[in-house]
């Protein structure tokens, strides 16, 4: 269906996508919390869903990296970073300094850079 390098790019995004959901759902964790207990927080359905993106994250990185170079696929993770500022915007209402919205599109452009089909001859 896709070639085994596109689908270890497909790999990496789902990958971004479970670290960004562990990181939200981490975060929800700790806002119901209302100061219970560690062992109480572990058990928090926020907290639970976090643990198992995690885990689906870790399988999917793995996956990722067969066909894929860590010098692409590494980078491209850092996309999780714009993926949770932006959840956070519209999930908690928070706020970001100009400096945080100009390091957010140096990150874009960052992936953008690396992303792109290298010449022929050019290597990794």
């Amino acid at each position: 269906m896709f070639s085994p390098y596109l689908q270890s790019l497909l790999f990496v995004l789902l990958a971004t996508c479970l670290k960004s959901t562990a990181e939200v759902s981490s975060k929800l964790a700790g806002l119901s919390s209302h100061g219970e207990p560690f062992m109480y927080i572990l058990f928090n359905p926020w907290c639970v869903l976090a643990l198992i993106a995690l885990v689906l994250q870790a399988a999917s990185w793995t996956a990722a990296l067969r066909n894929c170079p860590v010098s692409i696929a590494y980078p491209m993770m850092s996309l999780s970073l714009v993926i949770g500022m932006s959840a956070s915007y519209f999930l908690f209402g928070e706020e970001f300094s100009l400096l945080e919205i100009i390091g957010t599109i140096c990150i874009l452009v960052g992936v953008v850079a690396i992303s792109y089909p290298r010449p022929n001859g050019e290597s990794s």
